[in-house]
C-alpha cells in the first residue's frame, strides 16, 4: 500500500482537544477538514478561496489560529506533525510488505522442499505425505499481530520478528524433550494464541510448560494434551 493511498491516519483525541481549546467551533471544524484534505492531496492550498471550498464556508472562521499551525511547503501549507505521521505510516507498510513477501517466499520454498523431500507412508488404500512444519510468523494473523503490537508499543513487523526470535527457542526447548515437528507446530499454535489474548510472550510461556513437565514419562503426549486443552 502507497503512501498516498492510506485511508486513514492516527488521531491523538487528548492532543487534539488540548490544542483547539481556544479555538471556535467554526474554526475547528475547519482545522480538521483541512488536515484531512492535507492527508489526501499531500499539502494544503495556500489559495485562500480554495480553503473555504474544502471547508465548505468560512464564516466565523479564525484563520490565523490555523496559518500560526502550518509550515509551508512544495505546493501549500502543511501541518508538521501531520507530514511526520505520513512518513511513520509509510514505513509502517513498508515494513508489513517486506514481511509479507518473505512470509510468501518461505511458504512457497516449504511446499517446494516438502514435494521434494519428505517421505509417503503408503497402505494398502492411501498413500499420505506427514506434515511438514510450519515457520514462525504465517499463524500469527494480521489481527492478533497488531493487537499485540498496540499492548506492546511495536510496530507490526518488530511483532513479527519477535515471534520469528520466540519460535527458535520454542523448537530448541520441545525438540530436546523428544518432541516431533507436529507437536511442536501445536504447542506453538496454542501459545501464539495466549500471546494476543493475554500478553504472555510464547517463549516464556513454553519455558513454563517445560518446568511444569518435569518428571513426566511421556512429555510429548502431555504437551500435545495441554496444547490441544489450550487452544
Amino acid at each position: 500500500m502507497s503512501l498516498q493511498k492510506l485511508p486513514w491516519f492516527a488521531f491523538y483525541p487528548t492532543d487534539f482537544l488540548s490544542s483547539t481549546l481556544e479555538m471556535s467551533p467554526a474554526t475547528v471544524g475547519a482545522y480538521i477538514r483541512l488536515l484531512s484534505h492535507q492527508w489526501i492531496a499531500g499539502s494544503i492550498p495556500a489559495d485562500q478561496a480554495a480553503r473555504i471550498r474544502i471547508c465548505g464556508g468560512g464564516e466565523g472562521v479564525e484563520w490565523e489560529q490555523i496559518q500560526s499551525r502550518l509550515v509551508e511547503v512544495d505546493g501549500g501549507w502543511a501541518h508538521p506533525r501531520l507530514l511526520a505521521e505520513k512518513e511513520r505510516s509509510n514505513s509502517i507498510a513498508e515494513k508489513r510488505r517486506a514481511h509479507i513477501a518473505q512470509v510468501n517466499n518461505r511458504r512457497s520454498q516449504r511446499h517446494s522442499d516438502c514435494d521434494n523431500d519428505c517421505p509417503t507412508t503408503t497402505t494398502t488404500t492411501t498413500t499420505t505425505p506427514p506434515p511438514c512444519g510450519r515457520g514462525a510468523g504465517e499463524e500469527l494473523s494480521d489481527l492478533a499481530a497488531e493487537q499485540i503490537a498496540r499492548r506492546e508499543k511495536l510496530s507490526v513487523g518488530e511483532v513479527m520478528e519477535l515471534a520469528q526470535s520466540n519460535l527458535n527457542g520454542v523448537t530448541k526447548r520441545l525438540a530436546a524433550l523428544g518432541c516431533d515437528q507436529q507437536t511442536i507446530d501445536a504447542v506453538w499454535n496454542s501459545l501464539l494464541m495466549r500471546w494476543a489474548s493475554s500478553g504472555t510472550r510464547p517463549y516464556n510461556a513454553c519455558l513454563k510448560l517445560v518446568d511444569n513437565l518435569k518428571g513426566c514419562r511421556d512429555v510429548p503426549a502431555v504437551i500435545r494434551f495441554r496444547a490441544a486443552k489450550t487452544a
